[in-house]
């Protein structure tokens, strides 16, 4: 049948045209009218194409809009499905471009778990500082869009997200990271966080080394440490016993890694005596573990035990205090005051023992009196004469000292000189004694005739104290 508004040839039992769908219905049909024949179009030969004409744009549209009808109407199972499918994917990305437009800031989680996070629990220990922790900041590290928990237990639904966050605290020598993590909820009032914040687990990076006040505090268990590799004879923790300690350097040495980091720190021991002192340097060596500085080992430096006495450097005054000889006594002493600089204690070589200063006093280069006498015309007086001296730490009768220094002076025409100085006696613990021997070679007869040599010392004894201006 031959659609009457396109010309194209449909089957004889169709009732609208298959390619602009128009009503077939009351086109006769063919040997109806006499001729058993469809009339053609006018001037259309028969077994001839009509020929062209011109289409206005509303007929083109017509047509395709009918041809587009024709397809659809061919096809209406498909064109459902995939207005379907169009239809959720719009509905999707509407619901997702409103998820996004409507998810909670970065900035708003980090400011509401800054506020929820409070304070640190800290424990400095024994040798970390105390200074208060205070949130320094907050970063988001995971934001996830999850089901509401209210949905999830049957309840209405809400847009929610789980969020991880870490926490960081900070004061002058350590930083704290604290993960948490937390699922927030949009509500009436914008989004809150349901329940509490998890603690997802922590870490501690050393930012500056050991509290050196806590260092001095403990100085003690520092001392008991260094006295377990100390090598030398003696104790330690006996010979430093009430000393004073300070700090005198540090060497932290920060790590990436949280258990990597140190501090070596150097302390000063000193314990001062009347007359002597013993010093020495302690390097204490510190850890970064699990979050607080331990001691892992300390070490004194040598010489440790090794009494210094430089309390004895300066001018010490003498009384004369008794005069005795292998003669007659001379007392010409009583009226010459002794006068004992020591200039310095240890030599270049490392000694402590070596002593050298000057001595002024009376010395007796004479000939014994056949009695005793105040004086002599051989008392010579001398004056800042150089002398060196060694330190002993062994008893001395004549001092009745511990500590001594035995020393001498170059000799001279009229005879030798040589003194002993006993510091801390056993009478006066805080006092010294000076016992200064002259030694005098004369001539002496046999029966009024024959020559011979021999000598006399002279042995006097004094009472030491320290120069006032001093």
């Amino acid at each position: 049948m031959i659609c009457p508004a396109c010309g194209h040839d449909n089957s004889d039992k169709a009732t609208r045209c298959s390619a602009c769908g128009a009503d077939l219905t009351q086109v006769p049909a063919q040997g109806e009218g006499g001729s058993g024949t469809q009339p053609l179009p006018h001037r259309q030969a028969p077994g001839q194409a009509p020929p062209p004409r011109d289409v206005t744009w509303k007929e083109f549209l017509s047509q395709q809009g009918r041809k587009a009808g024709a397809f659809l109407h061919r096809h209406q199972r498909a064109v459902a499905v995939l207005a379907v499918v169009a239809l959720g994917a719009l509905l999707a990305a509407v619901l997702f471009a409103r998820a996004l437009a409507s998810a909670p800031t970065n900035a708003a989680l980090e400011a509401d778990i800054a506020q929820r996070a409070g304070s640190a629990t800290y424990t400095a220990g024994q040798y970390g500082s105390d200074e208060e922790l205070s949130v320094s900041s907050v970063s988001i590290t995971r934001k996830t869009q999850t089901q509401s928990p209210a949905a999830q237990t049957g309840g209405l639904s809400a847009a929610a997200y789980d969020v991880q966050a870490e926490v960081h605290y900070l004061n002058g020598s350590v930083e704290i990271v604290r993960n948490v993590g937390g699922t927030y909820v949009q509500s009436s009032e914008g989004w809150v966080l349901s329940g509490e914040l998890s603690d997802l687990g922590t870490s501690y990076t050393a930012r500056s080394g050991v509290d050196q006040d806590k260092v001095l505090a403990n100085a003690a268990a520092i001392l008991a440490e260094a006295d377990s590799s100390w090598k030398g004879g003696g104790s330690l923790a006996s010979a430093y016993q009430d000393a004073t300690f300070s700090v005198v350097g540090n060497d932290f040495q920060a790590s990436p890694e949280n258990d990597t980091s140190t501090d070596d720190v150097t302390l000063h021991a000193e314990r001062a005596d009347t007359f002597w002192s013993v010093r020495t340097d302690i390097v204490a060596h510190f850890a970064f573990l699990d979050g607080t500085w331990q001691l892992r080992s300390a070490e004194a430096s040598e010489g440790a035990l090794t009494p210094v006495y430089d309390q004895l450097v300066g001018t010490w005054v003498g009384t004369h205090t008794g005069s005795q000889s292998t003669a007659g006594a001379c007392y010409g002493a009583n009226s010459t005051p002794l006068s004992v600089t020591i200039a310095s204690v240890g030599d270049s070589s490392g000694s402590r023992s070596q002593v050298t200063g000057t001595i002024s006093g009376l010395a007796h280069f004479h000939a014994p009196a056949k009695t005793s006498e105040d004086s002599d015309e051989g008392d010579q007086e001398l004056r800042d004469v150089a002398f060196t001296g060694t330190i002993s730490t062994a008893h001395d009768d004549q001092t009745n000292a511990d500590l001594n220094i035995a020393c001498k002076v170059p000799d001279s025409a009229g005879g030798s000189l040589a003194f002993t100085l006993g510091f801390g006696p056993k009478d006066d613990p805080t006092g010294a004694v000076a016992i200064v021997s002259t030694t005098h070679e004369y001539t002496e007869r046999l029966l009024f005739v024959v020559p011979y040599q021999t000598q006399v010392t002279y042995t006097d004894t004094y009472s030491l104290s320290r120069a006032a201006a001093e």
